[in-house]
């Protein structure tokens, strides 16, 4: 008798604690829109897992930088969204130490093969696909040199520090989200079609492809980064597994060389910077970056708030956009570079030309009107971090002040589908930023041509506003989701009203928008718009205000509802589809109160402390 009650009661006990397992995995994963906001008094991170933004915000607690944390959580970043990130890819971030009271970029963006040609690509039967998969559309990654050079400069853990938790995960299992899940099932056929990727995506237990909750595992993957966390990128880049890679891009067409991955080497670029609503300081990337166009926006939509109908504000935010689009078509090309660019800015020709030429009774439907002369291209497959830390750094703030805006990407959905089997990293697809003859129809910039180590023209802008009288932050935001990252991140920074209305975070990045927009939470989660000047379509999501889409309708605003699911930006029969929408993760401080943001469109998660 006494057997059999020790016996329930083991049963019972065992039940419990396997009911508690499963509810602490499921809150683990929770949606950011599902938890209530929250402030913090030191340091946040957001990054697009809540085991990334754990093991970024655990590295600051142990005394890291926000280099080290931004390091460790894009690691992270590169297993739970592999088909969005990875170190088969490159990144570009904006930093601020607050004890410099500077801001720096580095630039760790992709480049060409030294074998490669503007017309490269002119000898393949078919185009369309050619560029977007196998070998020939693989960049030099630039990914993991980029993390040792910013360790070089501002880490403080040892290197190796920074991939333990990484490779601890991936040797646990990686929970597959209902995000990566949906993007698997959505792409079943091409990575079915790819043994390297089929290899990885593949679940051994079921004999189906990975689905929501399973956890997923990547051996390969941890000798690589185990190898790596030990002796340094040069592993990969010049060393041991050098060949071994440049061989297995060679075996899917590619002709990146020894030398090509020898010879990377990431730059550090000033930022550019505009002023906006007297006090704050915005600081972004300049080309291959798309952030002079994002000051442009800032700057327009600057100087006419205030004034006019909702319906008219709304008009007049997406007539900046179109603008801004229009001048990234020709960004450090013949006719504006960079520096023209911004020095109009500086000097208000440029957007003081803008303003006067935005007319609040009618849009125009031609692409010309608004300097829109070249081809623009789609880049897609991003992934987006914030962190501040104690000390200001990935998105993170750190305890210290400091702050870092990160943008990684191996382009579309899972690049060029395929992965080396050597070292199990999946491959960008960069090769197809470039301007390719022969498949865009418009004309082409002659700046965004290939050519050897080039870098392809880009619409990443991570961003941090300081304030300038005392240099602190105020926010760190960025976004991913190819071309909507530039209307996305103006839209949450003009509906975060700590800046110009005082809306919410949380409200700001949920708005539902038009591929143009509010507070941070509310500004994150409100209906979002979007218009890219090509098409001539201004797309708007499920929610937006329908009497606004209706005022935007009657001023000769095209308008498309925006796709709820569509093929992660991969070519369907030729064409190069576009990712549903962006997602912005945000850090906004105020009062000495940090509120962090992730997006619920792409599971973004921020936690702090």
């Amino acid at each position: 008798m006494g057997l059999n009650i020790f016996f329930i009661f083991g049963i019972l006990l065992c039940l419990l604690l396997t009911s508690l397992v499963v509810c602490q995995k499921k809150n683990e994963h929770l949606r950011q829109s599902d938890r209530q906001p929250e402030f913090y008094n030191s340091a946040a991170v957001v990054t697009n897992s809540f085991d990334c933004t754990n093991i970024g915000l655990n590295i600051l607690r142990r005394g890291g930088s926000v280099a080290d944390s931004a390091i460790a959580a894009l690691l992270c970043e590169g297993v739970t969204n592999p088909h969005s990130m990875g170190i088969g890819g490159g990144f570009i971030l904006t930093i601020y130490i607050k004890r410099k009271g500077k801001a720096e970029i580095l630039n760790a963006r992709e480049c060409a093969p030294c074998r490669s040609n503007k017309y490269m690509f002119s000898e393949c039967d078919d185009v369309k696909m050619d560029i977007a998969s196998g070998g020939l559309s693989v960049a030099v990654p630039g990914e993991l040199k980029g993390y040792w050079e910013l360790h070089r400069k501002y880490g403080k853990l040892d290197w190796s520090e920074l991939f333990t938790p990484t490779i601890r995960l991936l040797e646990r299992g990686v929970y597959v989200s209902a995000y990566l899940s949906g993007i698997i099932s959505r792409l079943a056929v091409e990575i079915i079609s790819s043994p390297s990727l089929k290899a990885i995506f593949l679940n051994r237990e079921t004999g189906e492809l990975y689905k929501e909750g399973e956890l997923m595992l990547r051996p390969k993957l941890v000798e690589t980064l185990t190898k790596i966390a030990e002796k340094g990128p040069d592993y990969l880049y010049n060393g041991p597994l050098t060949n071994c890679l440049v061989q297995d891009i060679k075996d899917q067409g590619g002709i990146i060389t020894k030398e090509d991955l020898k010879k990377y080497k990431p730059r550090w670029m000033k930022p550019l910077s505009t002023i906006v609503d007297k006090d704050l300081v915005v600081y972004t990337a300049p080309s291959p970056a798309a952030g002079c166009p994002l000051l442009v926006v800032l700057d327009v939509i600057s100087k006419m708030v205030g004034n006019g109908t909702p319906v008219v504000f709304w008009h007049r935010i997406v007539e900046a956009w179109k603008y801004a689009y229009g001048l990234k078509s020709q960004q450090s090309g013949p006719m504006m570079s960079d520096k023209k660019l911004v020095d109009h800015c500086y000097n208000c020709t440029v957007t003081d030309y803008i303003r006067g030429r935005i007319k609040d009774y009618r849009t125009c439907n031609k692409t010309t009107h608004y300097f829109g002369v070249y081809e623009p291209i789609e880049d897609s497959g991003t992934a987006h971090i914030s962190i501040v830390a104690p000390n200001g750094d990935a998105i993170s703030v750190a305890p210290n002040g400091d702050a870092i805006s990160v943008t990684s990407t191996i382009n579309l959905m899972f690049g060029a589908l395929f992965a080396s089997p050597s070292t199990g990293i999946i491959l960008n697809n960069q090769m197809m930023d470039f301007y390719i003859p022969g498949h865009h129809s418009w004309k082409a910039n002659p700046a965004n041509c290939i050519a050897p180590s080039k870098q392809p023209m880009s619409t990443m802008c991570p961003t941090i506003i300081v304030n300038q009288h005392d240099d602190t932050v105020r926010m760190v935001i960025g976004a991913s989701g190819g071309f909507k990252i530039l209307t996305a991140t103006s839209l949450v920074v003009k509906h975060i009203k700590h800046l110009w209305f005082g809306d919410s975070v949380e409200d700001a990045v949920a708005q539902p928008r038009l591929h143009h927009q509010l507070k941070p939470e509310d500004a994150v989660a409100q209906p979002r718009l979007h218009h890219q000047l090509k098409p001539m379509v201004l797309e708007y999501e499920h929610g937006f205000p329908k009497d606004i889409l209706r005022g935007l309708y009657v001023k000769g605003h095209v308008l498309r509802k925006f796709r709820t699911r569509g093929g992660g930006g991969r070519p369907r029969n030729g064409i190069i589809g576009m990712p549903v929408n962006s997602a912005v993760n945000v850090i906004s401080i105020e009062n000495g109160e940090i509120h962090a943001v992730g997006d619920c469109r792409r599971n973004g998660f921020a936690d702090g402390f």
